[in-house]
């Protein structure tokens, strides 16, 4: 048993629902549902019955959730003899990261960040651009990391710019152009047949723009219907 597992308990009680207690831990609802029942396996217990009208605890589980708060005091009364933030005075910092993020060593810096911190609490979530937007705006994120849209630069987002995006491009290892190399001057780019995104959505926009303006020819063979991260391949 870990203590976490007694703290998901509580939490579910205390929403009558998974979902909304994982929300409010910041898990995933699968999460929360596997590691309690762990905690059923391993006590030989029911603690939730669930059906229609929501989630409600069994005798078992109304006894475990009886001492599970004894369990939460005690930690807590332990973190407080030595000058801890007990669970329910840290800070609770929610952050979204876009897909690859273990591939820039994020992770590490912000699991660092949280082990040099005691008295923040979070976790990550992984989450496409859209849908992180819509999480800061209704609160399920309190910070994202991810690409910048134009159309939020003038919004109620407060942001930094950590590093200016650059075009990548999808060419065949085949072409002459590619051989033994990763990076390109745009001017080498002029005229090649490129896979965008639809015509009018933002990454056809920006990549139409941007050659517009450095006088080259926009050559589009292929609009393609999701956005792709690209490299030779």
């Amino acid at each position: 048993m870990e203590i976490r597992q007694i703290y998901y308990v509580l939490e579910v009680e205390k929403y009558k629902n998974f979902s909304k207690a994982a929300d409010a831990l910041f898990i995933t609802q699968p999460t929360i549902s596997h590691q309690i029942r762990e905690l059923e396996t391993e006590f030989g217990i029911k603690i939730f019955d669930r059906d229609t009208h929501g989630v409600k605890l069994t005798e078992d589980g109304k006894r475990f959730c009886k001492y599970s708060r004894s369990v939460v005091d005690s930690v807590d009364a332990l973190m407080e003899a030595f000058d801890q933030s007990t669970m329910s005075a840290k800070a609770t910092l929610r952050i979204g990261v876009f897909t690859f993020y273990k591939v820039t060593r994020l992770g590490r810096t912000i699991s660092r960040f949280f082990a040099s911190n005691a008295n923040v609490i979070g976790s990550t979530r992984v989450t496409e651009n859209y849908q992180a937007y819509d999480m800061l705006r209704s609160g399920k994120l309190d910070f994202a990391i991810l690409k910048l849209r134009p159309e939020y630069k003038r919004s109620e987002f407060i942001y930094e710019e950590l590093q200016n995006d650059v075009l990548n491009v999808l060419i065949s290892r085949s072409d002459p152009l590619a051989a033994g190399r990763e990076i390109f001057r745009l001017e080498e780019l002029n005229g090649i047949p490129l896979i965008t995104g639809e015509k009018d959505t933002h990454y056809y926009n920006e990549m139409k723009e941007m050659y517009d303006a450095n006088g080259l020819e926009f050559n589009v063979s292929l609009p393609a219907t999701t956005q792709i991260s690209s490299s030779i391949w």
